[in-house]
């Protein structure tokens, strides 16, 4: 479809949108993932070690 809508030098910037569109996401999941990882797990887990620290 993307090659009958857009002229052929286009057709390669629109996977490079959507590639970096796939790539944002990624790194979103990511930054999510391990920000649950710290709050969560790393962070009540260090409180049972070091009963001093926040």
């Amino acid at each position: 479809m993307i090659n009958n809508l857009l002229p052929g030098f286009l057709s390669g910037f629109f996977l490079t949108v959507l590639m970096g569109a796939v790539l944002s996401s990624f790194n979103s999941l990511l930054n999510s993932a391990s920000t649950m990882f710290a709050l969560d797990v790393y962070k009540a887990n260090a409180r049972k070690k070091f009963p001093t620290s926040i």
